[in-house]
């Protein structure tokens, strides 16, 4: 198994490897476990706020939100074929203060909201305050990197495998879906499970058709407060099938555990509601998430 420091230089055996006609994309494990919209009603409420986004040179960015509830949340937009920052910076136990810190964040504001976020953490697991080398949001070196995949792993053969390969170490289940150039006539909704979740992960990408009118994708996460699903702060993540920086990955982690869950629309209606002969962008969903214990170990 190639382990998490070869990813990137591997990257392009890795493509060649799924491309063979032997490799055919299973359904992932616990794909079962997702639930796919319920009864419970919707909000227009935003839950929380944005405390700064830090953003590359390349358009990859990171934002930091502010749940209101004492927890912390982080999106990461990259293009697909470059890795995850933000899956990086977890592997290594990172808190969204180390990660704002290595990604050379440095409003006053926004470090006092995040070292209070740390300490509780560290309350938890008392541990020292972890800053490596910083995290460039700019483009790598591609003398240096082995991957130089524009396309990237949008794409029915690789999204299953990179996800897994990114969360499945860091979560007790992932699960995530592909569509090859599906229509998308209504909301999709996915949850990490129907329990409370102390961490979650909810990602989706679009592949990329270049420039042109395409039917886009907006990523909406949403929390369950009070019985009701509410949009957190932040609330329209553009997929957009022109670019390259045509993925999303949120991750919260909750201390006394939360629910929350992904939504994904047209941006504009769709070829079902408008009409049009253009092929439609393929696109993919991805969940990972570690349920809160139950009491009593049980």
């Amino acid at each position: 198994m190639l382990t998490k420091t070869m990813i990137s230089r591997t990257m392009h055996l890795m493509a060649l490897a799924l491309a063979l006609p032997a490799c055919t994309p299973e359904a992932s494990p616990a794909l079962s476990l997702v639930v796919f919209g319920d009864d419970l009603p919707e909000s227009e409420a935003v839950v929380g706020s944005v405390i700064e986004t830090l953003e590359g040179d390349d358009g990859a960015s990171l934002t930091f939100i502010d749940l209101g509830d004492g927890d912390v949340a982080v999106m990461e937009g990259r293009p697909a074929g470059r890795p995850s920052a933000l899956a990086k910076a977890r592997a290594e136990d990172a808190t969204p203060l180390e990660l704002y810190v290595a990604a050379r964040g440095h409003d006053p504001a926004a470090l006092t909201r995040l070292q209070l976020h740390h300490e509780q953490v560290a309350e938890l697991s008392p541990r020292p305050l972890k800053i490596g080398p910083t995290e460039s949001l700019a483009p790598p070196n591609l003398n240096e990197e082995g991957y130089h995949d524009l396309s990237g792993y949008c794409n029915v053969l690789s999204w299953d495998s990179q996800w897994s390969g990114d969360l499945g170490p860091l979560s007790a289940h992932d699960a995530t879906d592909f569509y090859t150039q599906e229509d998308l006539p209504a909301a999709l909704y996915f949850a990490p499970g129907s329990t409370n979740n102390s961490q979650t992960w909810i990602g989706a990408c679009v592949a990329h058709q270049g420039s042109g009118a395409y039917d886009d994708k907006t990523l909406t996460i949403q929390k369950l407060v009070s019985g009701t699903w509410s949009n957190v702060a932040g609330e329209a993540w553009l997929l957009d099938a022109s670019t390259y920086n045509n993925v999303y990955t949120f991750y919260a982690s909750s201390l006394a555990g939360a629910r929350y869950r992904g939504r994904l629309s047209v941006e504009w209606g769709g070829c079902e509601t408008t009409g049009c002969s253009y092929i439609e962008p393929s696109f993919g969903w991805g969940l990972a998430w570690t349920p809160v214990p139950p009491i009593g170990g049980g």
